[in-house]
């Protein structure tokens, strides 16, 4: 069973108070606090009075708290359009989205250019209008994101999934965009979406600067990205790994959400607190696109989260691995594979037990199927365990 990570730092476990405390203001009182610099200011009708100077940390939480207040109503404003895109009003463009009433009249007759009434997505129409898209910058991003999201047709999800880091390549700040859809995915560190997978997965497309699928759509991040290093955005890596410090409490608690779910779909068909209820299989997908984009990312927090999660899934004596069905070997044996691989990237001496530990317990591993593919896989996932330690010992230098 995975290891009880209790935070023992004061300060930790201080801000995570905090940060439960704040989640529970009223929207109208997050409204009117504003940050500046240091100081905290609260806005009553029209004046604006400073309550006085706070720790930055504290001024983050409330950022991020008040950033999650914004992106719920972007998402709600949308929602009902998602079907029938052309008919969005524009003034949903001009409240929550801060598009001008010329702006507004443009991005709108793009779209019903880009989508039909149905809500399928055109790339060529995309791609021959991308330009005069970019000109809204994180505007147009932001929209495009809240429609992906509630994106049902397979084929139209991919394809918007794989145009939008084409349009990010023309904003001025990509920064902005990537922040946008990692809020959404942290802004509900209880419950696993399907649109969770959609932002891991166009994360680690944008963090690649790239990409040997350029000329096709991919909807499942390649296991041999974890391999690469030069040809990502240095911008963007640095800016996800302050950001993930910043959330580390809504982070860490997505990924355990997560696994919680796992062992859920274990006792249950569908884990009953999604409310878009997500299957076995699509709950390990949505946690690898999310190791990928940890790993990647690097920060204490993806080291932590990518430690956590091999921690839970090579623990071949754990009531999870015990319960698993014979049918979702292949699948674990290639996840614990990816997890070997992505500690290889962001491990420290602390991980190297656990290294050996899935070295040691190479027969266990044979034992669980006799079938010469199960062989395979195993040794093919334990070939990587000496390659991992030999990383580790070599960063650690």
């Amino acid at each position: 069973m995975e290891k009880n990570h209790a935070d023992t730092i004061p300060i930790i476990r201080v801000m995570n108070f905090l940060y439960r405390q704040l989640d529970q203001l009223p929207d109208f009182l997050l409204d009117s606090l504003i940050t500046q610099r240091q100081g905290l200011k609260i806005k009553e009708e029209n004046k604006t009075y400073l309550v006085g100077m706070v720790h930055p940390r504290l001024l983050d939480l409330i950022a991020l708290i008040k950033e999650r207040v914004i992106i719920q109503r972007k998402i709600q404003a949308v929602k009902s359009h998602a079907k029938d895109i052309p008919s969005i009003d524009h003034r949903i463009l001009l409240e929550w989205f801060g598009f001008s009433e010329v702006g507004s009249d443009h991005v709108l007759s793009l779209l019903k250019s880009c989508f039909d009434r149905e809500g399928g997505f055109s790339r060529k129409q995309f791609n021959r209008h991308i330009d005069e898209l970019a000109a809204f910058q994180d505007q147009i991003f932001e929209l495009l994101w809240c429609l992906l999201r509630q994106s049902r047709m397979a084929a139209d999800r991919i394809a918007l999934l794989n145009a939008l880091p084409l349009l990010v390549a023309r904003l001025k700040d990509p920064r902005n965009a990537m922040g946008f859809p990692m809020a959404d995915l942290f802004q509900t560190p209880d419950i696993a979406v399907v649109s969770d997978r959609n932002a891991f997965t166009l994360a680690n497309l944008m963090l690649r600067t790239k990409t040997k699928e350029s000329d096709t759509d991919i909807d499942r991040t390649p296991e041999e990205v974890l391999s690469v290093r030069k040809s990502l955005s240095t911008d963007l890596v640095n800016y996800i790994s302050r950001r993930m410090e910043m959330d580390h409490i809504r982070v860490l608690a997505k990924f355990r959400t997560i696994r919680a779910h796992l062992l859920n779909c274990q006792r249950s068909p569908v884990p009953s607190a999604s409310p878009v209820p997500l299957h076995f299989n699509l709950l390990l997908e949505l946690e690898r696109e999310g190791l990928i984009f940890m790993a990647l990312a690097g920060s204490e927090t993806g080291k932590r989260v990518v430690r956590e999660a091999l921690e839970f899934h090579s623990d071949i004596q754990s009531d999870f691995f015990q319960r698993s069905l014979p049918s979702d070997l292949a699948i674990l044996i290639g996840h614990i594979q990816l997890l070997v691989r992505a500690i290889a990237r962001t491990g420290g001496w602390e991980d190297l037990e656990i290294l050996k530990y899935i070295e040691q317990a190479a027969p266990q591993w044979m034992a669980l199927n006799s079938d010469p593919a199960h062989t395979g896989r195993v040794q093919r996932m334990l070939k990587w365990v000496p390659t991992a330690i030999r990383s580790i010992q070599a960063q650690a230098h």
